[in-house]
């Protein structure tokens, strides 16, 4: 299987490897219905909320940091990747994880948890180490940290980034990406959700521009440009799924004032609104039975 992913996939092996582990220990059990399979990144997702919510303890009152925390479970698209049988769940509490060890100051921590994110996902680990500004200096140290349990997976990276370019599906004219660019940033295609999606990143990189991780756009910004390089397609909304810890961050460094405090609660309301009257009705179902 490894040999199999190596030359026909484009994304780290280990969240296959979890996955399949998961996937044997069900049929161990004779667990073999849908929902077994699915249960572990749900929880996995559900739990990267609870991560969150410890970090951004750090600097907000625990009302405003469950509240900012609720926002952030409820993203539609987090709430429908949070239950797929994928590699994106484990990513994503990777980065969550490095968000908490970043802001709590334990480098160590940081740098193991960004090797985990960029082994599950290569923008997660992007995202993790972005992070970085948020340690005490030097950077250099925690840097070396973070990069030394890639060293070994680089010949890999280079080998996937040397098959992109001859991949039509990975390129494309900007009108033919409008679409797909305009659901990343808005987290999806419904009209009923634009709005809100404008306002959650409007506040999200409202607060970043503001706090301690603002050199962290920097550092995304930066990555984002070398995977384009390499031919990887970062822009995607299943991705963006991965910003999610960060855009959190950013959503809480707003709510530290109170002229935030109404629009996060109408970002809060409004998704909560829409779930009877668009497609993502189907989100009682993933969360209640873990079901498509």
């Amino acid at each position: 299987m490894v040999l199999r992913l190596w030359s026909e996939d484009f994304h780290p092996l280990l969240g296959y490897l979890l996955l399949g582990l998961w996937a044997r220990l069900m049929h161990a059990f004779s667990l073999e219905a849908e929902v077994f399979y699915r249960l572990l990144p749900a929880l996995l997702g559900a739990y990267s909320t609870v991560v969150l919510f410890r970090a951004l303890r750090t600097f907000l009152p625990p009302w405003r940091a469950f509240l900012v925390a609720l926002v952030y479970a409820l993203v539609p698209q987090g709430v429908l990747q949070d239950v797929e049988f994928r590699q994106y769940a484990l990513a994503k509490l990777a980065v969550a994880l490095a968000l908490e060890a970043s802001l709590t100051g334990r480098p160590w921590a940081w740098a193991g948890y960004g090797a985990l994110a960029f082994h599950l996902h290569y923008l997660a680990g992007l995202v993790a180490l972005a992070f970085l500004p948020g340690l005490k200096k030097p950077w250099g140290r925690h840097l070396l940290l973070y990069a030394l349990p890639l060293l070994l997976w680089a010949p890999v990276l280079f080998h996937q980034a040397s098959k992109l370019h001859s991949i039509a599906r990975w390129v494309g004219t900007p009108d033919e990406r409008l679409p797909e660019t305009l659901a990343f940033l808005l987290f999806s295609e419904d009209p009923a959700l634009r709005v809100l999606g404008v306002l959650f990143w409007g506040l999200a990189l409202g607060g970043l521009m503001q706090s301690p991780l603002r050199p962290s756009l920097t550092v995304l910004a930066l990555g984002v440009g070398v995977l384009y390089t390499l031919g990887f397609s970062p822009l995607t909304p299943r991705y963006a799924y991965l910003l999610l810890p960060l855009l959190g961050y950013g959503l809480a460094w707003a709510f530290r004032t109170r002229v935030y405090a109404l629009p996060l609660l109408m970002l809060l309301l409004g998704w909560l609104w829409c779930w009877p009257w668009v497609e993502v009705s189907a989100w009682a179902t993933f969360w209640l039975f873990l079901a498509p």
